[in-house]
């Protein structure tokens, strides 16, 4: 079905779009994959509205599945492989952005989820920097550092999607 459809591509197009269809399977999975664990730790949260004897239940039954000695380097590998799959495919594929109108809704999805999934990430070193008693001079200009990192990270995604190259 993948060879029908690309059919009319040159010869050398058709097995650089058959591993960048795998490429694009592969990420998908993990991705599918790494939500199940997004899932439990938003739903893990919202517990708290019940009460903080539930959400202290859940969390430990969380940290018992995904900190389990073969589970958990499987999650750090998968978000490992997220990033670098995500790159590989962003550049092979990103100067389509622009050419499709449709696409273009894309970018302030990719802007603001690249930028919310980082400062989420910073959100949780500046947890573990105040409780291990770092100074909050330190703390906070850390985390002023670290959102300006953020966002401009995700403004170079946006950026390379769009097309532009070093």
């Amino acid at each position: 079905m993948l060879l029908e459809r690309l059919g009319n591509r040159s010869p050398l197009a058709v097995p650089l779009m058959a591993v960048l269809v795998c490429w694009r399977v592969a990420h998908g999975v993990s991705g599918a994959i790494l939500c199940l664990y997004v899932l439990f730790h938003l739903a893990n949260h919202l517990t708290g509205l019940v009460g903080p004897e539930l959400h202290a239940q859940v969390m430990d039954l969380g940290r018992t599945l995904y900190r389990a000695g073969f589970i958990e380097p499987l999650l750090v590998l998968a978000f490992v492989f997220q990033v670098v799959s995500g790159l590989h495919l962003a550049w092979r594929w990103s100067a389509r952005v622009l050419l499709d109108p449709w696409n273009i809704r894309l970018v302030p999805h990719y802007a603001l989820g690249v930028f919310l999934v980082l400062l989420h990430l910073l959100l949780g070193l500046r947890m573990v920097m105040q409780a291990h008693g770092l100074q909050a001079r330190a703390v906070r200009l850390i985390w002023r550092s670290g959102v300006i990192a953020c966002a401009a990270i995700a403004l170079a995604i946006i950026a390379g999607m769009c097309g532009v190259r070093l």
